[in-house]
């Protein structure tokens, strides 16, 4: 009698485990923003352009429910969170910004989001990581104000401005950091107005003194002005010289120096440049040498195709196609557990004693078989998390 309760006990035991890794398979791994982040980078999301576009296709596909909540869903994996109306927004912005890993702005409540437990280095970090959205956001916003190669300060300004005030309502940075990302703004603002006052006494200037100028003359005043700007770039806000301010002195320097690189350009054009007056001037390294330049040439042609080369497989169309699978298998795995496991149990509680005799029988394999079906699955699972976060 023992034996059989002993019987009936694992047979009952496995088919729990069973039904219960069917509801792992829809697992709910988020339920706000915060979760929302942590799922992205713990899973290797953001990795690249591909990943992000494919979670933004994911965001915009969630599914409203009737509590004014979104679903969100993967291909493969099915549901694997929900998000408030106020959360969704903010994560899909979030994620158009480039998912950029803000999640040390924790450290105002006195937590490291880098996990070094050194709120003043996580700081450091998120402040680059900052600053390079921002210089990117700023490059277009130049790119788009620049017409022949003439920037429109006041589009330029304009659209700054407006730009301010986005990142001044969105929630993806708090405390320091969201200090820190409008400080980075206004100091562009401050410093495309300089320039903007400036810029008609620098054209009086340049026009005067490089009239008569040679194109090494042209080269030297280059060279002079890059200095300057790099000096002035180190110098704090309330720097001075000739009783004019820092952020005057290098607008000056970014005028002047724009204006000469273009003269230099039309004098290479015209031939005013070369002694032989020719249309087209041989590109030279500063040593004048030929081969030296034919290097540069074929190392810049060789950078150009490698960075153009795109793998024929990409890594991110795997994951979804084995994470597809794998839960098709899993999940008929584990019904035909169950279904095998409960036939056996009623047969052995209903049979004869031939019956349960040859029941007993069929026990080991059945065991044995769930152990290598779901070892080989577990195993399965660990090959593929690993082999992602080495190559996403």
């Amino acid at each position: 009698m023992n034996k059989k309760r002993f019987l009936v006990s694992i047979i009952l035991i496995i088919s729990i485990i069973c039904i219960s890794n069917i509801g792992k398979a829809s697992y709910i791994y988020f339920n706000n923003l915060s979760g929302f982040k942590d799922y992205v980078f713990n899973n290797n999301m953001a990795g690249d352009s591909q990943h992000i576009s494919s979670l933004g296709s994911y965001l915009t596909g969630a599914t409203l429910t009737k509590d004014g909540d979104y679903e969100v869903n993967i291909n493969g994996l099915g549901k694997v969170g929900t998000l408030s109306a106020s959360d969704y927004e903010a994560a899909k912005k979030w994620v158009e910004a480039g998912c950029q890993d803000d999640r040390e702005s924790t450290l105002d409540n006195g937590s490291a989001g880098n996990g070094s437990g050194n709120k003043e280095d996580s700081l450091e970090y998120q402040k680059q990581e900052i600053k390079a959205n921002v210089d990117k956001m700023i490059g277009t916003l130049k790119s788009k104000a620049t017409k022949n190669k003439n920037l429109d300060y006041d589009k330029y300004i304009k659209s700054l401005k407006e730009q301010l005030e986005n990142i001044k309502n969105d929630n993806l940075y708090t405390g320091v950091a969201q200090s820190y990302r409008i400080g980075l703004y206004q100091s562009e603002i401050k410093s495309a107005e300089a320039e903007s006052k400036v810029i008609s006494k620098v054209k009086a200037k340049f026009n005067k003194e490089s009239k008569d100028m040679t194109i090494d003359e042209v080269n030297e005043k280059i060279k002079s002005l890059e200095r300057d700007k790099n000096k002035y770039q180190q110098m704090s806000h309330d720097y001075t010289e000739n009783g004019k301010d820092r952020d005057t002195l290098l607008a000056e320097t970014n005028a002047l120096l724009e204006l000469y690189n273009e003269k230099k350009a039309n004098m290479v054009v015209d031939g005013s440049g070369d002694d032989s007056n020719t249309i087209y001037r041989y590109p030279t390294k500063e040593d004048g040498t030929a081969a030296g330049s034919l290097d540069d040439m074929i190392g810049d042609a060789d950078k150009f195709l490698n960075s153009s080369a795109e793998p024929a497989i990409k890594s991110s169309a795997l994951q979804n196609f084995s994470n597809k699978f794998y839960n098709i298998f899993l999940t008929i795995g584990i019904v035909i557990a169950v279904i095998v496991g409960m036939v056996l149990g009623i047969k052995f509680m209903v049979g004869g004693a031939e019956e349960k005799a040859n029941i007993k029988e069929m026990l080991v394999p059945y065991i044995a078989g769930c152990i290598v079906i779901f070892g080989a699955f577990a195993i399965w699972k660990l090959v593929v998390t690993i082999l992602s976060s080495s190559f996403l």
